[in-house]
């Protein structure tokens, strides 16, 4: 089927290519033949025969383009998406797993119970609906949702008892690895998918646009996953992605929203998310308490299976430790007396200690402890604390408190490979195992940068703030969108492009000097042009999309004959537009001085004077020949350039790649579009020269034209609707405006915090690890004594 599509797809150019260069030589070996005493027939047939020439070729290459494009089907798309699913959220899984760069040894296989089934059915087992199982843990989710039908899943937490002796707020789920397990559910059912299943893809509920889940869905696949929108259509359109929206009680400022809120609205947009008669599948995580207040509401969904994740018991927290902290037997005896009020060993007398149990309920909580009690001084290398600390700060309720406020230093100073050597012995050792050592961050100003973060998004969520039509998001920190922090960034990221076209505009006026003599037209012709420029400038978007390019490999003589192949392609590209532009621009001369040559042709007759041939047909070859040598050459270029730099089709993981690849795809584009008209220009020139006979009209001096118009025209065209250089532009006014406040590489200090463990990353951009850090954080923007 596909090499028959190919071989359609192949004839399909072949032919194509045939018709244009044949209609365009036609065209061109007529046009000289044009004499003003058969101007119109000649002129007429020569030009319909070029025009239904062009339209020929140019319809005839659409079909082959679409040809191709059909042999993409959505299982293709959907098969490279689950592959890139797989990578990117194994990483992060693990991450949320390790805590940093201590990783995690062992993993808590959490439980779930079954709290309601309104509508759904299953495989096995009975839970108040017809074949669902009753419980079931991490390791077994992907089993339990694939026997679903239809596969609407709720994912909620068990709430803290009202007295909780670890000091979280009663009622409270945070914590207890929702997150976790549904990023286990989207890895599970990526890594085992087959043919015509759906590929789980993760969301943030707090960048929900308002729209539709499939659209919704459709610009996640292209602004994170880098889809093109052909193939996003299809893969939605198909049904083969599974929505895993996380974090629905994150929508609303207040901890329990009632309705009308954003919650209420995008489980309204679930229950309308449909295939044909059938409940799409759909998995959603939410607090405890804010879902049962949308229940009370009948906002919930009413074909669902929600399910509650049990507390971490006191073996499971045991165990957790033990593989955590117990790398040597000097460092579990630091911690036996907390792992005996846990979980007593096998014989041993005494029952677990109920507060600490309750205080280490949840693995963010066990996570806390873990990274807390494990920090060292900085030159003694002693730890700071005793975990025996534990037993009394869980007895007080002052235990949850103390974790938040000594996590981030811990997370800080916990960079070194092993628990045991020094600092300098770290280093050498990384050198060694090829690793790139993280940089060394102060634990005050950490946490003074990252409350000011946290205090934006937290102000996001009170206000529900909007700017250029937009939601602030009150949990996604990207580069480029970080903005709105500070009022004055917009304006100053538009002073900054203004200042790019004037730097462009001065060169180009300087060089006009210099090669025509300081021509006054040229040079009003410049400022002319940058006063354009600096409007168009000022219209670039709030919410500029970075431009991401890249080196294609050349190693291969597949990669090579495929670059030549795009080479050739651009050339008849250009030759083939060059050929639609002169066919036209011969037309319109036609038909402008066709009225008046028909006068000159009817008074002459009529006085009895003799024809005479006005060069009509030499001036058309002309512009045709102009029109060409321009498209040609631009469209070899534009070849080149496609065959050199690809756009990126797939995510990195890394939030700051967006930004440098934008700046660099400025870069290139920019010098491709200087490059591309001076060349044409020069090339028009040598062609019109040689043609009229007249060689003092050399290709220099307009290349030389063409050189210094672009000067002024290639930042526009690369900054053109905010597709390259002007993110980049909107982070660098993002940095200006809040010098004093975060630091100056803010893209590198957010990714060391996410290689500690203090963030995560969520598709373009990163989030704190937990909302409760979030939270605390931005109530607290000056750190704790001590720090």
């Amino acid at each position: 089927m596909v090499q028959g599509g190919s071989r359609r797809t192949t004839a399909g150019v072949l032919v194509s290519v045939v018709v244009i260069v044949a209609s365009i030589a036609l065209t061109w070996w007529m046009l000289p033949q044009v004499k003003v005493s058969d101007a119109d027939p000649a002129g007429v047939l020569s030009l319909a025969v070029g025009v239904i020439g062009t339209v020929a070729g140019v319809g005839g290459l659409a079909v082959a383009v679409r040809s191709a494009q059909q042999q993409r089907t959505g299982e293709i798309v959907a098969q490279l998406l689950a592959r890139t699913v797989v990578r990117l959220e194994g990483a992060e899984y693990r991450q949320l797993l390790g805590g940093g760069t201590s990783a995690l040894n062992g993993r808590i296989d959490l439980p779930f119970t079954v709290v309601d089934a309104t509508g759904v059915t299953g495989a096995a087992g009975s839970a108040g609906a017809p074949g669902i199982p009753a419980a079931g843990t991490l390791e077994t989710v992907a089993d339990f949702f694939q026997g679903l039908s239809p596969g609407r899943l709720v994912i909620t937490g068990t709430p803290s008892p009202v007295n909780d002796p670890s000091g979280a707020p009663p009622g409270s789920d945070a914590g207890t690895g929702k997150t976790v397990v549904a990023s286990a559910l989207v890895l599970q059912l990526a890594e085992r998918r087959e043919p015509g299943a759906r590929v789980p893809v993760r969301l943030t509920a707090a960048a929900w646009p308002g729209s539709d889940i499939r659209a919704w869905v459709m610009s996640h696949l292209i602004d994170v996953y880098r889809l093109t929108r052909r193939d996003a259509e299809l893969v939605v359109t198909e049904d083969l992605v599974l929505p895993v929206i996380d974090g629905l009680d994150e929508l609303d400022s207040v901890a329990i929203p009632g309705p009308p809120c954003r919650a209420a609205l995008l489980l309204s947009a679930v229950e309308r998310y449909e295939r044909g008669a059938v409940k799409a599948p759909v998995v959603m995580t939410c607090r405890d308490q804010v879902y049962q207040s949308l229940q009370l509401a009948d906002s919930q969904p009413q074909v669902v299976v929600h399910i509650a994740l049990t507390r971490v018991t006191g073996e499971q927290a045991r165990h957790y430790l033990e593989t955590r902290v117990g790398y040597s037997a000097r460092n579990r005896a630091r911690w036996q007396q907390v792992l005996d009020a846990l979980a007593p060993p096998p014989g041993a007398a005494g029952a677990p200690d109920a507060a600490v149990v309750q205080a280490l309920s949840t693995p963010w909580r066990l996570t806390l402890a873990a990274v807390v009690f494990e920090e060292r001084d900085e030159h003694t290398r002693q730890f700071r604390r005793s975990p025996h600390d534990i037993l009394a700060l869980a007895q007080s309720g002052q235990l949850y408190g103390l974790l938040l406020d000594q996590y981030v230093a811990a997370a800080v100073k916990s960079t070194l490979a092993h628990p045991d050597e020094t600092e300098d012995e770290s280093r050498l050792r990384g050198e060694e195992e090829g690793r790139t050592p993280l940089p060394r961050l102060k634990a005050a100003a950490t946490w003074r940068h990252l409350a000011v973060l946290a205090g934006y998004l937290h102000s996001n969520s009170l206000t529900s703030a909007r700017r250029a039509g937009r939601n602030l998001s009150s949990t996604d920190l990207v580069l480029h969108e970080l903005w709105p922090l500070s009022p004055r960034s917009r304006a100053v990221g538009t002073a900054l492009i203004a200042a790019v076209l004037l730097l462009s505009m001065l060169t180009g006026v300087h060089l006009l000097r210099r090669t025509h003599g300081g021509q006054a037209a040229g040079e009003e012709f410049l400022v002319l042009v940058f006063t354009v420029l600096i409007l168009v400038a000022t219209f670039v978007g709030a919410w500029p999309v970075p431009l991401q390019l890249r080196l294609r490999p050349m190693t291969t003589w597949p990669q090579r004959r495929r670059a030549l192949g795009w080479v050739i392609g651009g050339t008849f590209v250009g030759l083939t537009l060059g050929g639609g532009l002169g066919t036209a621009a011969t037309l319109l001369l036609t038909a402008v001085f066709g009225f008046f040559i028909g006068l000159i042709v009817f008074f002459r007759a009529l006085l009895g004077l003799p024809s005479v041939d006005m060069g009509i047909g030499n001036l058309l070859k002309n512009v045709y020949l102009v029109m060409i040598s321009i498209s040609v050459t631009v469209g070899a270029l534009a070849g080149v350039a496609r065959a050199l730099w690809r756009p990126v089709t797939e995510p990195t993981g890394d939030p700051r790649s967006f930004i440098r690849k934008d700046a660099l795809s400025a870069v290139a584009v920019a010098a491709a579009v200087v490059t591309a008209i001076a060349l044409a220009f020069g090339l028009a020139a040598h062609v019109a020269a040689v043609v009229t006979r007249t060689p003092g009209r050399g290709a220099a001096p307009a290349a030389a034209l063409g050189f210094t118009l672009a000067l002024a025209a290639g930042p526009c065209l690369a900054l053109a609707r905010g597709r390259a250089g002007a993110a980049s532009l909107r982070y660098l006014a993002l940095l200006l405006c809040t010098r004093r406040r975060l630091p100056w590489r803010l893209g590198r200090f957010l990714h060391t915090c996410h290689q500690l463990g203090l963030l995560r990353t969520a598709g373009a951009g990163y989030q704190f690890r937990h909302r409760e850090l979030q939270e605390h954080l931005a109530a607290a923007p000056t750190p704790p004594a001590g720090y």
